[in-house]
């Protein structure tokens, strides 16, 4: 590669990506664990970080990228739980899963902001709103988009929308990954959720839903969610992309935490406490300074 910054840029994704391979610091060592087909499409993602209409200053290209990187690392993180071997792709996978969106957002911005604009005031789904202003919902642009720069099929596979249903166990690994993402890109959809309760009801109902396809409780998934955004984050700094306080950050980091007892129901615990002798939990401490770190 020639381009000296992008070059670097790529290499700090991949070692965010990259688990338990050491540091990365050649194309060489990137293209072994990634392959090369791989390799050009999260190239192709960094080239598409720093260009477009909107441009990468854009508040709200800067929230997508933000997104898109902290989708990639929970897909990631998931997988490596599950025990997926290669648990990389599934990173690419998972900030590879709203390219469509991404695609409107960069280059037809007066589009994307009409689709966002039929969501809001006519109360219509994102795909319904992007197929009356493009002729397609967003997954179909981004697959075709993907399926003409020759993306492999797993990243492809992974842009397709899960079925409504419960999900099975997989029958294959291309089938496991998509899952993965799948449930990564799920997770932080009902995340963006602004009622807690409604959040902790949707967070329920995925676990529910993936029970046999991702089978991770929520006492594991809460803390699991908390790093994989922590690392997101510092990835995110570090690669030196733009980084953006969004919706999904403020509620996944509500999802890290247990919900609240109600006080009716955990009077008989409180009583056996001090006053006031509430420990702020450490997840929310780390959460805190990165947050610092952002404003």
């Amino acid at each position: 590669m020639r381009d000296f910054a992008l070059t670097q840029k790529l290499l700090r994704v991949v070692n965010a990506a990259s688990v338990g391979a050491g540091k990365v610091t050649k194309v060489s060592q990137a293209i072994t664990i990634l392959g090369m087909s791989r390799l050009r499409a999260l190239a192709i993602g960094m080239m598409l970080a720093n260009g477009g209409r909107s441009g990468p200053n854009c508040p709200a290209v800067a929230a997508a990228l933000t997104d898109v990187f902290i989708a990639g690392v929970i897909a990631r993180d998931v997988g490596q739980t599950l025990g997926v071997r290669a648990a990389e792709e599934l990173f690419i996978c998972g900030m590879f899963s709203r390219l469509g969106q991404l695609l409107t957002l960069y280059y037809l911005k007066e589009e994307h902001d009409e689709i966002q604009r039929r969501v809001a005031d006519e109360s219509i789904d994102p795909a319904s709103a992007s197929r009356l202003v493009l002729g397609l919902t967003f997954d179909q642009l981004g697959v075709e988009v993907a399926r003409h720069w020759n993306f492999p099929d797993p990243i492809i596979r992974a842009m397709h929308a899960l079925p409504e249903e419960q999900i099975g166990t997989a029958s294959s690994d291309v089938e496991r990954m998509w899952h993965c993402a799948g449930y990564a890109r799920e997770l932080c959809a009902l995340a963006r959720l602004e009622n807690g309760e409604d959040r902790e009801a949707a967070f329920a109902a995925h676990l529910q839903r993936f029970a046999l396809a991702v089978p991770i409780e929520s006492t594991q998934l809460r803390p699991m969610v908390a790093a994989s955004v922590e690392a997101a984050l510092k990835h995110v700094i570090a690669s030196e992309l733009k980084l953006a306080q969004t919706t999904l950050l403020d509620g996944l980091r509500e999802l890290a935490e247990p919900p609240t007892v109600p006080a009716e129901e955990g009077a008989s615990a409180a009583s056996a406490e001090a006053p006031n002798a509430r420990p702020e939990p450490a997840q929310t401490v780390r959460f805190a300074r990165l947050r610092t770190s952002m404003l």
